[in-house]
């Protein structure tokens, strides 16, 4: 089943992360205090971003990856191009040929 991870912007400034079945109502889950304790502290105030995991240990896994990141780094870390270079050289190649647009699927 396949699972988001998303990154919401918080009262304050602040970044949350986590991951969800539907991003959608996830966030009202948080804005609605039924969410983390992070969040219930922290209101979110708009989902930054979101990606699409093919099962819950792939989301888990990226949410680990994302969290290990700087704050000035966690929004590239949804940009095509920055996931490619994660991939390795095959996609990191493609992504450069593109010039920064959405590369090709691979």
């Amino acid at each position: 089943m396949p699972y988001w991870l998303y990154l919401l912007e918080c009262e304050g400034g602040s970044y949350y992360a986590g991951i969800a079945l539907d991003v959608e109502q996830r966030f009202f889950d948080h804005v609605f205090g039924r969410g983390a304790r992070y969040t219930r502290a922290h209101p979110p105030v708009k989902i930054l971003a979101a990606t699409l995991h093919g099962s819950k240990g792939e989301a888990l896994k990226a949410e680990y990856a994302l969290k290990q990141l700087a704050r000035s780094e966690k929004l590239d870390f949804f940009t095509p191009c920055a996931a490619s270079l994660r991939v390795g050289a095959q996609a990191a190649s493609s992504c450069l040929k593109t010039k920064g647009r959405m590369p090709p699927c691979l």
